[in-house]
């Protein structure tokens, strides 16, 4: 989750190390905007309040972002 402490550069290394590593997706939370980043090996899509956070590595999975900020 982002929070306001937390500088871009160093969310971005985050992610970059995280997916060199061999994460299949990172989910990046921005509460204040009410939204989610999902970063993926060569790409990333936005989810945005309304929006279902869905993910083909989790079967079945589906969330509501309006559930998760409340």
């Amino acid at each position: 989750m982002i929070s306001p402490s937390n500088r871009a550069a160093a969310v971005e290394s985050k992610i970059q190390l995280y997916l060199e590593f061999g994460a299949r997706e990172v989910w990046v939370f921005y509460p204040n905007l009410r939204s989610i980043v999902v970063r993926f090996p060569g790409g990333s899509r936005v989810i945005r309040n309304g929006d279902n956070l869905e993910t083909s590595l989790l079967l079945g999975f589906s969330l509501k972002i309006s559930e998760i900020f409340v």
